[in-house]
């Protein structure tokens, strides 16, 4: 990989990974890390939002950046006795081959044991369970339509 490349990559990685802490100045904040012009920047961005990697809202001075998901699995079950938390987490362990051991971990860890929360105890008939992968995090949600925690 040629420096032009390394240095695509460093400063398409910093903008991913500060863009959640800086939606209205990331552009700035780019210029001062690496002594760029602002088009010099906007180009990197624009090819960020050009390979759906940020998206942006607002107009010149309200402009605000945020990540895409580069991969999302939403998925709904209808709760009986017959439905194991594992196999629901077959169906989403594929999102993360490519995520750091400990990590994918937690992430079945968080699945199995929210299901299986809802399953015995939620009273409820149905099970929705998504995962948004960014390029920096993972985010989970599990949720059934049962009696709540109180």
């Amino acid at each position: 990989m040629g420096k032009l490349s390394e240095r695509r990559i460093e400063i398409e990685n910093f903008i991913q990974s500060n863009i959640r802490e800086h939606p209205g100045d990331i552009t700035h904040l780019t210029q001062e890390k690496f002594g760029l012009s602002k088009p010099a920047v906007m180009k990197y961005i624009n090819d960020l939002i050009l390979d759906k990697k940020i998206e942006l809202s607002g107009v010149t001075k309200n402009r605000k950046y945020k990540p895409l998901p580069i991969m999302e699995i939403e998925r709904i079950y209808a709760i009986s006795s017959n439905i194991e938390e594992s196999a629901i987490w077959r169906e989403f362990a594929p999102l993360f081959v490519d995520v750091k051991e400990n990590v994918r971990r937690i992430c079945q860890y968080g699945i199995t044991e929210m299901v299986n929360n809802a399953i015995e105890h939620s009273g409820g008939s149905l099970l929705h369970v998504s995962v948004e992968k960014y390029f920096d995090q993972v985010e989970l949600a599990v949720s059934d339509n049962g009696i709540g925690i109180f």
